[in-house]
């Protein structure tokens, strides 16, 4: 037997023999993972196909349980991806065959478990899902022979166990990013499914907005992608670098849409309330909402005037009450706005320069929106203070190139010394102490095309108006100018120091040492229909409104003489309402006390002419080495033409050569003075001919 073992035939069979059992060994494997790989590529498919999505994976085990558990999962579709490191298919075994035979079995998945899923989606993501609420079907209709059914369809059981999710809106989430971590989704009986969320955080444009540590998700037991229920218990919301707590928020389905409530706080050292109740007709569009009612209790309203910009004045110390409500009717948009304080104090550049209040005052409001026609209609607006009421309807229609604008105002008739005693505290100091007899009211009427700016109405009367001043105020008692008095005026420093106007003052002049040139060269120049008027020029107003509109901020004074005679002995010079308003209420009171040529008189001494130069006389000596009474109407019209702005006009000024740009001002004060018959045609053509030799350059 050993010699046949050993004769060389057998020992060659037995090395082909040895080598077709490695070789069948070798080949087994490679046999397994090319059927392991198709079934790989057909579970790949029919999830694609089922979720109208692509789906990849880079391995998967099967169990005995029988299940699937696949690694390294990706799904994908415009605007969404989907990743988890093992994704568990629990598989009915009755349809399993069908399955890995790539066909698609309705029902196929039992249950699927996700450890760590981590969703991206944007914007365009999440609306595909909620316009495709069933994208399996939509995917398998749209291909060519597709055979309905999913595997992911029926009544799966889905458990995700330690998920994270990541919405951004607009390029790379510059806009908008909403980031969840422990997300934790199960599925109860009949009841369809929960998710409860850890820490969730909202930032917009790089800034945190919201900041919730927890909050709960129902869906539908209908399988539908957008929730039923969303709560959340604690976070905190931040706006304009404003941070409120938030005490709950909830979302519920309705047969209509959702509604949506939030209640939160500010927080120290001013605490409020607030609540928010909207309904939407879609949660992932703020614009789809039907109707919103935000109600606030002692809210300051520094925490959210921000939100309006920059321009939004400051309320200190202010506590504000009430509700705004919006809804839709129709096409149309409406709000009603209901608000009151107790104590509002303002504190704002172009009001005051100090704090204004505090003072009780209310606001009521009704607005329509009409987005078809660009048009936004107020039906009504009351600002009440105390005896103060005033009232404002109108109407702002926009086209592509203009806007139209009609505003009314109205003021009830009210008792004058209401009026007075109804004004906050740090509004009109100046008026303190002063009495009033009569009645006061006003209407108002503006009609502007921003295309044809120049036909704007622009209408304010006192309506009715029979107020009397019995007693002035002692911070400004306009019957001391009918004397010589000491005033203080601002220095070259900004400080203010004395100035007398009267016979002590060696720089005084009477009104008939002035000289008519300069009186009618100021005239021209600053209030050309001083003479007639009663301390206010309607039209010069009306010209500066439409000027200011025109260049989008002041631009054009429209006071008269009088007006800033006012100003320059009882008031500051800064532009504020205020300041405006005192000074109409005291020019209205010069004007029934003081004669006009008084007026002109103190205006003419102490008008500022210069940095160092205060008054006509002081100016007439610097520059032409004369008295006013000796200037030619040329040198007249120069002092004239320095007046809106001493300080930066006299830069204009080379030395004791005018620039043509000044010389053309001071002509244009050389034909007003003829259109006024200051001067004659042939004496105004004369001067306009003459050079001005200055002995001196700017003061």
């Amino acid at each position: 037997m050993s010699n046949l073992e050993e004769h060389q035939a057998f020992r060659w069979d037995r090395t082909v023999f040895y080598i077709c059992i490695i070789a069948l060994l070798a080949l087994a494997p490679l046999t397994m993972y090319r059927t392991y790989r198709v079934a790989v590529g057909n579970l790949c498919a029919a999830l694609s196909r089922g979720a109208g999505m692509t789906v990849t994976l880079d391995d998967l085990w099967i169990t005995a349980a029988p299940a699937v558990v696949l690694h390294r999962v990706k799904v994908s579709a415009p605007g969404l991806t989907l990743t988890a490191d093992r994704l568990v298919l629990e598989l009915d075994p009755a349809r399993l065959k069908g399955l890995l035979s790539g066909g698609a079995s309705t029902g196929v998945i039992r249950a699927v478990r996700a450890r760590r899923p981590r969703l991206a989606i944007t914007a365009a993501g999440i609306e595909g899902l909620a316009r495709h609420g069933e994208p399996a079907k939509a995917s398998v209709a749209s291909r060519p022979g597709g055979k309905a059914g999913s595997p992911l369809r029926g009544k799966a059981k889905v458990i995700i166990e330690d998920g994270e999710l990541t919405f951004l809106v607009g390029p790379r989430g510059r806009d908008l990013t909403l980031r969840s971590a422990g997300i934790y989704y199960g599925q109860r009986a009949n009841e369809g499914g929960r998710l409860l969320v850890g820490r969730t955080t909202l930032h917009m444009r790089g800034k945190s907005v919201v900041d919730l540590p927890s909050a709960a998700l129902d869906r539908a037991p209908s399988g539908e992608l957008l929730p039923v229920r969303l709560a959340a218990v604690g976070g905190q919301l931040d706006l304009a670098n404003r941070t409120f707590d938030l005490h709950m928020f909830h979302l519920s389905r309705k047969p209509a849409g959702y509604r949506v409530a939030l209640k939160g706080a500010t927080r120290d050292p001013d605490p409020g309330r607030f609540s928010l109740e909207a309904h939407l007709q879609a949660v992932h569009r703020i614009s789809s909402t039907r109707a919103a009612l935000l109600k606030l209790h002692e809210i300051n309203p520094d925490r959210l005037l921000p939100l309006l910009g920059d321009g939004a004045p400051a309320m200190p110390n202010t506590r504000v009450s009430g509700k705004v409500r919006l809804w839709r009717d129709g096409a149309l948009a409406r709000m009603q706005v209901n608000l009151a304080s107790d104590k509002l104090t303002l504190r704002h550049r172009l009001i005051s320069r100090r704090d204004v209040g505090p003072f009780p005052a209310a606001l009521e409001a009704e607005l329509t929106l009409d987005p078809a026609a660009r048009n936004v209609t107020l039906s009504r607006l009351e600002l009440s203070s105390r005896a103060l009421k005033l009232r404002l309807a109108g109407e702002l229609t926009l086209s592509d190139a203009a806007a139209r604008l009609a505003l009314d105002l109205d003021v009830p008739a009210t008792d004058c010394q209401k009026v007075l005693t109804s004004l906050p505290a740090g509004f009109a100091p100046s008026l303190t102490g002063a009495f009033l007899r009569g009645e006061l009211g006003a209407r108002g009427r503006l009609r502007l095309h921003t295309d044809k700016l120049q036909d704007a109405e622009v209408d304010l009367s006192l309506t009715p108006f029979s107020c009397r001043m019995l007693v002035n105020p002692p911070r400004a008692d306009v019957d001391t100018l009918l004397e010589p008095l000491e005033a203080k005026v601002p220095g070259g420093d900004g400080t203010r120091r004395a100035w007398v106007l009267g016979p002590d003052n060696p720089d005084f002049r009477p009104y008939a040492r002035l000289g008519r040139n300069i009186k009618a060269a100021f005239i021209a120049g600053e209030d050309n229909r001083f003479t007639w008027h009663d301390g206010f020029d309607p039209k010069q107003l009306r010209r500066a409104f439409i000027a200011d509109i025109e260049a989008g901020r002041p631009v054009r004074g429209a006071s008269t003489i009088s007006q800033q005679l006012i100003k320059n002995l009882f008031l500051h010079h800064g532009r504020t309402l205020s300041r405006k308003f005192q000074e109409a209420v005291l020019t209205w009171r010069l004007e029934q006390r003081v004669p006009k040529e008084r007026i002109l008189e103190l205006y003419l001494n102490v008008i500022e002419l210069g940095a160092t130069l205060r008054g006509v006389p002081q100016a007439a000596r610097h520059y032409f080495d004369k008295e006013p009474v000796d200037l030619t109407p040329l040198e007249a019209a120069h002092l004239a033409v320095i007046t809106p702005a001493p300080r930066s006009l006299g830069g204009m000024l080379d030395g004791d050569a005018p620039s043509a740009a000044w010389m053309e001002k001071v002509y244009q004060i050389i034909r007003i003075m003829r259109r006024t018959r200051h001067l004659t045609e042939d004496g105004a053509t004369h001067w306009q001919k003459r050079p001005l030799k200055l002995k001196r350059g700017p003061g």
